[in-house]
């Protein structure tokens, strides 16, 4: 008793389940054993409870919701304690290998499958297993999501259908003997809503309309699994796009919100039924983006990782070489440039992203007074690239820091309009801390209230900082950051003190 730290109760219970080791006992038949009224066995369920979680026990039959029903018995652990005279020594996961990790998950899953030990007690050796074995990158990466327990179970069902059973996605067969009804009837509802949160983090998507059956994304299975286990189409077309640097953007609410939604868009599953359906009632099958706003605000940044998440490949279009001084030449270059990308489109698995960058010139109002061949060959080439967006069948982004010059006849092409607005204090808050975390949350907010700076700005400040710590083999003091700040803003200075003797 006093070896294993028991209550006087505790110590009558392990008694019980000791003298039936190797046997499953009820709430009823303990009660039986030790001649009391069931009314005094639902009184000590707490330390019940307090068994199993500490090893001593474990529960049985899975499927039963009612404790009263509950099958319970002694574990090796408290076995082996016993019979060496030992306290409980709880398993030591530290020489666990990664396939000895699968095996294990593998087993407590098909082992609540068929109902020989209970959902709760499954939950709790598998939260066990990842914390005991952090030295592995999946059960490190696992832990620090943070997931609920019924969400940790079906991620790591869905994981097991691809690792053990190498199958692509997980059905209702696959999870309904183990997550309690209840609970997987809510996991489809916020699939549908796309509220659940392996769908915000981007780790599992629902393979049809019912939202009852789930696969890892790509993100999903490159995050936790690695490249190995992209299927050969999945990782030739992602090959590209994950050469792009994975970047943490941050944007005003309204911006991430039509963000995340044009990434849905995007992701191929999606993009293929929506363009389908599409076609089927004869509405255009191309999805034209316009980014607008003030530089530095994030908008190129923002598609180099919408291809990266979406696994698609960037076409980027070179607008210095597209105007050409001989007559007739820049309107062969437009529609090269859509002839090529055709060509592209038809040869490869995923769509790629026709990006024109900065493209102010090429989107601007059309010359209504033609006084020259300049202005007319700008209006014949615009005119080209107005008719290949109404027959455009890929995908086309632009960006543009002027939107007051937007010829309207262009704004009705783009089906996503997204402005990029200056980020508000809370915004540039993370930021400063995201690119200079040694500033700390004060500091960091200090800055971010006293200077208006878009991303791109605070990320000048940030590249001088770490740029003048390196030649002076310091970090900069509080002063010195300030000065920095001050000088980003070309002689609108204002000398304010932020509370860091170095940052």
């Amino acid at each position: 008793k006093r070896m294993m730290g028991l209550t006087m109760i505790q110590s009558c219970l392990v008694s019980v389940f000791l003298e039936n080791a190797g046997e499953t006992v009820t709430c009823q038949e303990l009660a039986e054993y030790i001649g009391v009224s069931r009314i005094r066995i639902m009184t000590i369920h707490s330390q019940i409870d307090d068994l199993v979680k500490r090893g001593f026990l474990s529960v049985v039959d899975g499927r039963v919701s009612e404790k009263w029903n509950m099958r319970y018995s002694a574990t090796t652990s408290l076995i082996n304690a016993v019979r060496y005279n030992h306290e409980i020594i709880p398993y030591d996961y530290s020489e666990t290998s990664n396939d000895d990790m699968w095996q294990m998950i593998s087993s407590l899953l098909h082992e609540c499958d068929y109902s020989n030990i209970s959902y709760q007690y499954m939950v709790q050796q598998l939260r066990n297993l990842i914390s005991g074995c952090t030295h592995l990158d999946f059960c490190r990466k696992l832990g620090a999501l943070n997931l609920s327990d019924d969400n940790l179970v079906l991620l790591l069902v869905v994981c097991n259908c691809l690792v053990i059973k190498n199958e692509d996605y997980a059905s209702t067969g696959d999870y309904d003997d183990i997550i309690p009804y209840a609970a997987y009837g809510k996991i489809i509802r916020q699939f549908k809503s796309k509220s659940n949160e392996l769908v915000v983090k981007n780790l599992v998507e629902a393979t049809n309309d019912d939202c009852d059956e789930y696969r890892l994304t790509k993100d999903g299975t490159l995050q936790l699994l690695g490249k190995a286990y992209l299927k050969e189409e999945e990782e030739e077309n992602a090959s590209e796009s994950q050469k792009i640097t994975a970047k943490e953007m941050f944007y005003n609410p309204e911006e991430s919100a039509q963000i995340e939604r044009l990434t849905n868009l995007l992701k191929q599953d999606n993009f293929a039924q929506i363009q389908s359906r599409m076609s089927k009632v004869g509405m255009r099958p191309g999805f034209c983006a316009l980014f607008y706003g003030a530089p530095g605000t994030g908008k190129t940044e923002t598609v180099l990782q919408l291809a990266r998440k979406t696994g698609r490949e960037i076409v980027l279009v070179d607008l210095s070489n597209i105007k050409d001084k001989w007559v007739g030449e820049s309107e062969k270059n437009i529609k090269a440039i859509f002839t090529d990308y055709s060509q592209k489109l038809a040869s490869s698995k995923i769509a790629p992203i026709l990006f024109f960058n900065e493209a102010d010139g090429i989107f601007g109002k059309r010359h209504t007074d033609i006084n020259s061949e300049v202005e007319q060959m700008s209006n014949a080439m615009q005119n080209i690239i107005l008719q290949a967006m109404e027959d455009f069948e890929g995908i086309l982004i632009a960006t543009t820091n002027l939107t007051d010059n937007l010829d309207s006849a262009f704004e009705r092409r783009f089906l996503y309009k997204i402005e990029f607005k200056k980020p508000s204090v809370e915004v540039r808050k993370k930021i400063w801390l995201s690119m200079v975390p040694e500033l700390g949350e004060k500091n960091a907010e200090v800055l971010a209230s006293r200077y208006d700076f878009s991303g791109g700005q605070i990320e000048n400040v940030a590249r001088r900082m770490m740029v003048d710590a390196i030649l002076y083999g310091r970090t900069l003091t509080g002063k010195e950051v300030v000065s920095a700040c001050d000088e980003e803003q070309f002689g609108k200075k204002k000398s304010y003190t932020i509370n860091k003797k170095s940052a």
